[in-house]
């Protein structure tokens, strides 16, 4: 209809050759609504289209990767004390390997510089390591961490987004056993990934808090990840698994074939020792960071500048928390003040070396 009185006022007025101011208005008034209209028109159906999608009703429902959190918190959960990540720490970020991340799941192995030194250290012994013996795979995992852990630490968040340092070596064991087993296998990597991802969806995306989600399928992409990966023997207690599959039959090959063993030198065959070769490894020297403040948490003794002021006086106290998206510290002073989102450098650890209105308030 907007089309054809167009045609016609522009027909009609044709004719003529001098045309009323009003004509004219009502010209341009038609081009203007058949134009914007039809840009509108089309802006609306896309609207609708994203609106009615599956995506869209998530993000405008607020049920898209909302942070898990329990209204009610348990007291009897001795939560482990909280810490801000330093650029030197190597951080355990699962909720980063979600498919809808595209580009950016993977994105704090390579922009976290304690995670780029962690990847490369994995890619530099991933070649023999798939060679070697379980028991042998477990040292070797052990050794790695030690050595690791003396100038860098492992954390990783808890349900509130808190960060805290892992200090279980059996966990982090096998942490070192997974990352040096994908490392070696490109398709055990594109699997492992694939059960990340999955894992990612059930703890964060919109269907996380059916009982399927939180129990079941977790569950069952775990048993299929120990499958995948054999995590080391433990003396801790394991529940049994509900997912009991068939046994594979002996004439079926292998997805994953072990790499063969390297064949042991015979007594004639070995070369003599020289000398006196010690075999003993080097100590282990103690854990050092990198500076006095970087490995500070919840309930250390701390000296801070009061509101951060650099004329300010410095206070004793103990850390609260350890907010990591502000990068600062709740702090609770000796003399019973409190203090809120105080900056990290304002924050030095009680056994630093004292500034002189530090003695002085002391």
């Amino acid at each position: 209809l907007l089309l054809a009185l167009l045609w016609d006022v522009s027909k009609g007025k044709s004719s003529s050759r001098k045309a009323s101011n009003r004509s004219v208005f009502l010209q341009s008034l038609l081009r203007m609504a058949l134009t914007h209209g039809l840009v509108i028109f089309l802006a609306w159906i896309a609207i609708r289209t994203v609106e009615d999608s599956n995506w869209g009703k998530t993000i405008r429902a607020g049920k898209a990767y909302r942070i898990p959190w329990n209204a009610v918190e348990d007291e009897n959960v001795n939560y482990p004390p909280s810490t801000i990540p330093f650029k030197t720490d190597i951080l355990f970020v699962r909720h980063y390997a979600s498919d809808y991340l595209a580009s950016y799941s993977r994105v704090i192995d390579f922009a976290h510089p304690g995670n780029k030194h962690w990847r490369k250290q994995v890619q530099s012994f991933a070649t023999g390591y798939s060679a070697l013996s379980p028991a042998l795979q477990k040292h070797f995992c052990k050794a790695l961490i030690d050595w690791t852990a003396t100038e860098r630490r492992f954390l990783k968040q808890d349900l509130y987004r808190f960060w805290f340092e892992v200090t279980d070596i059996e966990e982090l064991s096998n942490f070192c056993h997974r990352e040096l087993s994908m490392a070696s296998n490109q398709l055990l990597e594109a699997l492992v990934r694939q059960i990340d991802s999955l894992h990612s969806e059930t703890e964060f995306g919109p269907f996380r808090e059916t009982a399927i989600h939180s129990f079941t399928i977790p569950e069952y992409l775990d048993h299929w990840e120990n499958r995948l990966i054999p995590p080391f023997a433990t003396d801790k207690p394991v529940g049994a698994s509900r997912f009991v599959l068939k046994q594979v039959p002996k004439d079926r090959k292998a997805i994953f074939a072990p790499l063969p063993r390297v064949q042991a030198l015979s007594s004639s065959q070995r070369e003599k020792p020289v000398g006196s070769r010690k075999t003993a490894l080097p100590p282990r020297p103690e854990p050092m960071p990198p500076t006095p403040n970087a490995w500070l948490q919840e309930g250390d003794r701390v000296q801070a500048r009061f509101e951060c002021n650099d004329e300010g006086k410095w206070y004793f106290g103990e850390i609260a928390a350890a907010i990591p998206n502000e990068a600062s510290y709740d702090i609770n002073y000796d003399d019973g003040d409190q203090e809120f989102l105080l900056k990290q450098r304002c924050v030095p650890p009680a056994d630093a070396d004292l500034p002189m209105d530090a003695e002085d308030s002391e």
